[in-house]
């Protein structure tokens, strides 16, 4: 279920599985696609649109990026597409209500929009 990057394991995660493994409290490098908002200044990812939208903001994951990608960040957010994000995912001590459910310190420049069924993929942008 991990893919070997570097030396660490990344497993792919979702929502559902975070969930239901709540009572485990170990920090992991996690790969992760969700729906990207900012709540109150704050860069979260969250399970889908509906999810953000009908939970008022609450109960995502809070997202940790270095300063000088938080302009790459905020361009995904305009798009309003999935963003799928790699980093190591820490689970919140306390859970429910309006808490965040974990952190995640997103590693590096490892964020994209993943292509979704019957799109085409996006182009790069070109290096500066």
């Amino acid at each position: 279920m991990g893919e070997k990057g570097g030396d660490e394991i990344v497993c792919n995660e979702s929502f559902p599985s975070l969930w239901l493994s709540a009572d485990r409290d170990d920090s992991r490098y996690i790969e992760i696609t969700g729906y990207l908002a900012y709540v109150s200044g704050w860069a979260y990812l969250f399970p889908s649109r509906d999810f953000y939208y009908y939970s008022a903001g609450h109960g995502g994951i809070r997202l940790h990026v270095e300063p000088e990608q938080e302009e790459a960040l905020k361009k995904i957010v305009e798009r309003g597409r999935p963003v799928t994000l790699v980093g190591l995912y820490q689970p919140a001590p306390k859970r429910g209500g309006a808490r965040p459910m974990g952190a995640l310190d997103v590693a590096g420049d490892k964020f994209w929009n993943p292509t979704l069924p019957n799109e085409v993929p996006d182009v790069p942008e070109p290096a500066r």
